[in-house]
């Protein structure tokens, strides 16, 4: 079973101390426990990825000594780095790593200077470091305006929200609608669990967010197992039921 509580191994590859302090900033404003190496050029990075293979490797594409093209390669090829996602901080030509960057497993930083971009890039390498291993849940993790769920899709997940704060929302007529906010410690998508229908809403992140995600067929035996996650299911079933009766009333 994948440790959730595992601490998160970075390596920042880059000449520019600018970048360097931004990207380290935002690592520890957004993970807690985060671990940070820095490397000045290729060679430098491919020995500490070889004494501590980290999680995700922040590169610029123009390196010295190993030129970046080589060093995404060399981790391409390793078989200890096979899980270790991969963000680079310049693009190269639109038809290289086209596999890679469609499993999540290479993001492209088309603007290395802007925290909200980076912080982007940074949830999507995540989510593929979480769903490295084979579990019976993973972390999932959302930038704000990141959208977790679309309306009418096929439900295969549900979510506990262990950090941050959702929106539910439709769009009637070409209006959004909020429907209400989802807080820590709340369910998100369990309706599509209880009546094993498609989602009824949209939902986004307002903040950063750490969720657990669960496979819609594994919840119940998960349930079983963790009555905290139980409780907590009820206490958002509730939560949902009272908002309902609150609207009725309005509306009559």
């Amino acid at each position: 079973m994948t440790d959730l509580e595992t601490r998160k191994t970075f390596l920042i590859v880059t000449r520019d101390k600018t970048r360097q302090e931004l990207y380290a900033y935002v690592i520890n404003k957004h993970i807690a426990g985060a671990q940070i190496f820095i490397a000045q050029d290729g060679v430098e990075a491919s020995s500490k990825m070889t004494n501590v293979p980290p999680h995700i490797v922040i590169l610029d594409y123009d390196l010295a000594k190993i030129s970046g093209p080589q060093l995404v390669q060399l981790i391409l090829k390793t078989k200890e780095l096979e899980k270790t996602a991969i963000i680079i901080t310049s693009i190269p030509s639109e038809d290289q790593y086209v596999d890679q960057v469609v499993t999540g497993k290479i993001q492209m930083l088309e603007n290395a200077q802007k925290e909200k971009e980076f912080n982007s890039c940074l949830a999507r390498a995540l989510n593929f470091v979480s769903h490295g291993d084979v579990a019976e849940y993973y972390l999932r993790f959302l930038a704000p305006k990141d959208i977790l769920i679309k309306e009418g899709e096929t439900a295969d997940y549900v979510y506990i929200v262990r950090k941050g704060r959702l929106r539910a929302y439709n769009l009637e007529n070409d209006k959004d609608v909020t429907l209400g906010f989802v807080e820590a410690g709340e369910f998100v998508g369990e309706m599509a669990y209880i009546n094993g229908e498609s989602r009824t809403a949209h939902v986004e992140a307002v903040t950063d967010c750490e969720l657990i995600e669960v496979p819609i067929g594994t919840l119940e035996h998960i349930l079983f197992q963790r009555p905290s996650w139980s409780k907590a299911l009820m206490v958002t079933l509730s939560k949902r039921l009272k908002s309902a009766n609150k609207s009725i009333v309005a509306g009559t």
